[in-house]
């Protein structure tokens, strides 16, 4: 659970300009810690996804293997983020990172998903609606990474500059 706190709290510090400009060797050394933290939060969700017995109104088959996929495309997206900053290619660190902080923010957005479920419908959803409204808290915060990446992130397009 540390991992996790870590990641998602010192992770968001992280994409703040004002420090990564003003303060490097600071978004250098959090950025190690955050990196590990993000890896180690991955690896115990799939531990998790793999050997605890969840009944199927809590985790049915498609939940299960995007849980799966997610974590390893979490990790995958770590690592890639860190040999791109040491390819001196900040683009794809920072959007690798941001795709990793998604996946390791869903369960923020699950939460804010599942109470607007239970406020509108008047109960907790449970099976393939408890599978649905968890992916669909990934693709939310996934499609959201991808418009910040191709929006703010992207780098200026030189051609059309004249």
């Amino acid at each position: 659970m540390f991992s996790s706190v870590l990641f998602c709290i010192a992770g968001a510090f992280q994409f703040f300009p004002s420090i990564r400009r003003h303060h490097p060797t600071a978004h250098r050394l959090i950025g190690r810690a955050v990196a590990i933290a993000g890896c180690v939060a991955a690896i115990s969700g799939l531990w998790m996804t793999l050997f605890f017995a969840f009944p199927d109104t809590l985790q049915g088959r498609p939940l299960f293997w995007v849980r799966i996929v997610l974590g390893v495309l979490m990790i995958g997206f770590i690592i890639g983020a860190v040999i791109a900053i040491r390819s001196r290619n900040v683009f794809q660190h920072s959007a690798a990172m941001l795709r990793a902080y998604a996946i390791g923010q869903g369960a923020s957005t699950q939460t804010f998903v599942g109470i607007s479920w239970i406020i509108f419908v008047g109960y907790e959803a449970t099976g393939p609606a408890r599978d649905g409204l968890m992916i669909g808290s990934w693709v939310i915060n996934l499609l959201a990474a991808e418009i910040v990446i191709w929006t703010a992130l992207r780098p200026a397009n030189r051609s059309s500059k004249t």
